[in-house]
């Protein structure tokens, strides 16, 4: 069916990349965006994609092992690239128009997986203090790209 080992994993890989976008623009509709209140939301958008990660290890282990592997670039990083464009598309109005949005969001990306892989790993625990510390270094290296409204209301949530 497959043809190849390479496309059997490509398959596998982009059904999760698949399931994780569904997972994150459902997260993003649930929150209802993120003008007012921005931060609370931001938080609620990051315990659904949390919880989604960590309730699904063995499917998002092998997730990070292929999006990190040699058989990642061509047509899988292709389609991976149009589900990316898409969330971007989605936090755009969070960010300054000069804010290189996909570059901000693909780092909070990785810093994402690198937290679940740790939790995964036993490295460090799945509780409260490990979801806020995931939570402020994320938010931490957006909060730097977003635009006035955003940092406005922010500052009102304070």
């Amino acid at each position: 069916i497959f043809g190849s080992k390479e496309k059997l994993y490509e398959a596998a890989f982009l059904t999760l990349d698949d399931e994780l976008y569904r997972a994150t623009s459902g997260a993003v509709e649930k929150v209802g965006g993120f003008g007012e209140d921005a931060k609370n939301r931001l938080h609620q958008f990051f315990g659904i994609v949390w919880d989604f990660l960590l309730g699904n290890e063995e499917r998002f282990r092998c997730y990070v092992r292929y999006y990190h592997s040699i058989y990642f670039k061509g047509s899988s990083q292709k389609t991976h690239a149009k589900h990316f464009e898409s969330m971007v598309k989605l936090f755009a109005p969070l960010f300054e128009e000069d804010a290189a949005a996909g570059n901000v969001l693909h780092s909070a990306f990785i810093i994402l997986l690198n937290f679940a892989v740790q939790v995964y790993n036993g490295d460090i625990q799945n509780d409260e203090n490990t979801r806020n510390r995931a939570f402020n270094i994320l938010f931490f290296v957006l909060e730097s790209y977003f635009n006035k409204d955003i940092k406005k209301a922010i500052l009102k949530e304070v």
